[in-house]
């Protein structure tokens, strides 16, 4: 019986009386969130605003405390962090899981504070409580120079940035490195063989010619898209070998010059990108060139090798001397060269994965043919007893 009596009491005060107190109930609202929330809270961000500028002017060699540098483009990210923090929109992460990775990146600059007694609190490694945005060492700026989240890292890697390989976006899926990797099975497989060989004498360049070719049927090849890295192809091999004695009497009026080259093709059937850069067609040659001097007791030599796929060769010059019949010395130089390539990581690699970093690293480097002992540049000395 109130409530009606009340309405009614309400409802006989004139209209412009009730919206003059409805508009004045809203001002007095606002004004007591300006009181009682807005106020306090600026009072406060000043507050910090000035702490940090005071902890910036006394240790002016630490780093900015927030910094929202978008990883795509690197450029600073324009935005009134203040004002989003009292409207609720300030939104750093993109899900709870980004924040909760981030919280746990940064216990782990925490806990690589070192203590006086161990004597290490200049070491990079070292979290300092004093300083704890400080520039070129561990600090909440810089976490990857702290040693405890070294040692998290050393204990997970990266695997390809492939849907196949788990991966989600443009980076890689990271695990343990006790799961990953993979089992190696060593198989002799019979394969099926087709070839001929011939070689014969051309008359008009008075040289001899030797000519191979084979076919290898279903050979296991490296596919960094196969989960078991393996995949099967047709090898065709093609070799051709060609020398000839020459006198070159300006250099040995006496002995002749024997000239041997050799050409070696393969083309791989079935190739694809994913196998490496060097195919499908791949080639090679050697030259060798050899004399005598003092009736064959002077032998020089030189022998040179490349490859023209992976750019590496190599340039063996030697020359042997035989004393008597049953001493000789020889000596002889090689000189290798080459380059590192990189492929596709492979999506199931044999393995343990690793840390990577950079342009390349979703990559793996190899070194083909004498590519990997380019810097093995070596002089060898041999002495010969023959009885």
């Amino acid at each position: 019986m109130a409530a009606p009596a009340i309405l009614d009491k309400l409802q006989k005060i004139p209209t412009k009386t009730r919206t003059v107190a409805f508009i004045g109930l809203i001002i007095a609202m606002v004004v007591l969130f300006i009181w009682q929330v807005h106020i306090p809270k600026t009072a406060e961000i000043r507050k910090l605003e000035g702490e940090i500028a005071q902890q910036q002017a006394m240790n002016p060699e630490d780093g900015p405390r927030c910094n929202f540098v978008p990883s795509a483009s690197g450029a600073a990210i324009s935005r009134n962090y203040d004002e989003e923090f009292l409207a609720g929109t300030a939104q750093i992460f993109k899900n709870e899981l980004a924040a909760v990775s981030w919280n746990f990146a940064m216990g782990l600059v925490v806990i690589s504070a070192c203590t006086t007694e161990d004597g290490r609190t200049s070491d990079p490694e070292c979290f300092d409580a004093a300083h704890p945005w400080v520039l070129n060492k561990c600090s909440f700026n810089q976490p990857q120079y702290c040693k405890k989240v070294k040692e998290f890292f050393d204990t997970t890697g990266v695997l390809r940035n492939a849907p196949r390989a788990g991966a989600k976006g443009p980076f890689g899926r990271r695990t343990f490195v006790w799961q990953s990797g993979s089992e190696v099975v060593m198989t002799y497989d019979r394969h099926n063989v087709l070839g001929f060989s011939m070689d014969f004498p051309e008359d008009r360049t008075k040289s001899n010619w030797g000519v191979e070719f084979a076919w290898f049927d279903s050979v296991p090849f490296y596919d960094a898209n196969e989960f078991d890295s393996l995949r099967n192809v047709d090898l065709l091999n093609f070799a051709i070998s060609i020398d000839r004695p020459t006198f070159i009497n300006f250099l040995n009026p006496n002995r002749t010059f024997f000239l041997n080259t050799q050409w070696f093709f393969q083309y791989v059937n079935g190739y694809r990108s994913s196998m490496g850069p060097n195919g499908p067609f791949r080639a090679m040659f050697t030259t060798t060139i050899t004399t005598g001097y003092y009736q064959d007791r002077l032998n020089p030599s030189l022998v040179t090798i490349y490859d023209f796929n992976s750019r590496s060769g190599g340039v063996l010059p030697s020359i042997q001397y035989r004393f008597t019949e049953s001493f000789s010395a020889a000596v002889g130089v090689g000189v290798f060269f080459g380059r590192t390539q990189l492929s596709e990581m492979a999506i199931n690699p044999f393995r343990p994965a690793t840390n990577r970093a950079g342009k390349d690293a979703y990559k793996d480097s190899f070194d083909q043919f004498l590519s990997g002992i380019r810097r093995r540049d070596e002089i060898w000395l041999r002495l010969r007893w023959t009885f």
